[in-house]
């Protein structure tokens, strides 16, 4: 099985972790996040049945793995003072640091080489902190526009920002935000999924491909363009699909 997933979290059982639990989850994910997809890359292989290493803070356990949850549990003490001097900063030096100690004892325990901490961290110091990738990038030949999907993900926010560009001259019009969420999948990942042009205007689809967002086209030029919800959707969504297809070509991601 191949390591794809990097957690840290706080224990279930305990007055700290009911206080703490949810807000830490949320200031930590945009470096797990990260990590999870850095190590992807490496392709590691475990002999185990699992994908995850989880790192519990408020334990003190043996490492163990779960079959079930298919993942590799790593205990360590939860520094609360640290925590507090860094929660809401972006500072990551307490991230850093159980990341750097837990990643250490799994990699003993499934006996993989400790570059791949060091490549992994290092990564991750290049970044400044902002977690940002192009989820999609689209270009629409007939209005000779390039449209992307930017994801800027940090300790304390989520954020979807959509870059239109003239697809000839690559001159960036501009850049406007569609999604603002917690620092948290859960919160954001239902929210969008492709570009479409559409009835004059440009939509951003959910998780589903049902139409969400939208910007008028005639409108991208203006210093106010910003994104309008739509709280019905198409009536006819075979037909929207229809409309929409083999209006773009969908650019490979960077």
């Amino acid at each position: 099985m191949k390591l794809r997933y990097i957690a840290i979290s706080l224990a279930y059982d305990n007055q700290t972790s009911k206080e703490y639990r949810y807000e830490f989850e949320c200031h930590s994910r945009y470096i797990c996040n990260f990590l999870s997809k850095a190590i992807r890359k490496y392709k590691i292989e475990v002999e185990e049945t699992y994908n995850m290493i989880l790192i519990t803070l408020g334990k003190e356990e043996l490492p163990q793995v779960n079959s079930y949850t298919k993942c590799l549990y790593i205990s360590l003490p939860f520094d609360k003072s640290w925590y507090e001097k860094v929660r809401g900063t972006e500072d990551a030096s307490y991230y850093i640091h159980i990341l750097n100690l837990g990643l250490k004892q799994a990699f003993d325990y499934s006996h993989i080489y400790h570059s791949y901490i060091d490549s992994l961290m290092n990564a991750f110091s290049e970044i400044n902190g902002v977690n940002e990738w192009i989820h999609k990038k689209k270009v629409f030949k007939d209005l000779g526009l390039k449209v992307e999907m930017v994801c800027r993900f940090t300790t304390n926010d989520f954020k979807m920002f959509v870059r239109f560009i003239e697809a000839k001259s690559k001159k960036q019009i501009r850049e406007v935000l569609a999604i603002s969420s917690y620092p948290d999948e859960i919160a954001f990942d239902f929210c969008f999924r492709d570009i479409v042009y559409f009835d004059n205007r440009i939509w951003i689809t959910d998780f589903q491909n049902r139409p969400y967002l939208y910007v008028n086209v005639e409108n991208l030029h203006s210093s106010e363009l910003k994104f309008s919800y739509t709280n019905k959707f198409v009536n006819d969504e075979d037909h929207f699909n229809l409309l929409v297809k083999n209006t773009s070509v969908d650019l490979p991601k960077d």
